[in-house]
């Protein structure tokens, strides 16, 4: 059996439908404080790095208490 055969049949699991779909509303609750704290910023129309606040966003989603 090849290297991806092996490796395909391990991680498999962790895509489950079902299982990606129970996040769903992790994902939302953060990305509506996401688009909550980008309008703020937005507001002030002054420039701002949007890296910084997708990047925390990021982290936050996947450290995931």
């Amino acid at each position: 059996m090849g290297k991806w055969k092996k490796h395909r049949r391990i991680i498999t699991p962790a895509f489950n439908m079902r299982l990606i779909e129970s996040f769903f509303p992790y994902f939302n609750e953060k990305n509506t404080n996401l688009v909550i704290q980008l309008k703020k910023e937005a507001d002030t129309e002054i420039e701002f790095d949007l890296w910084d606040y997708i990047s925390f966003n990021a982290l936050d989603i996947i450290c995931r208490e």
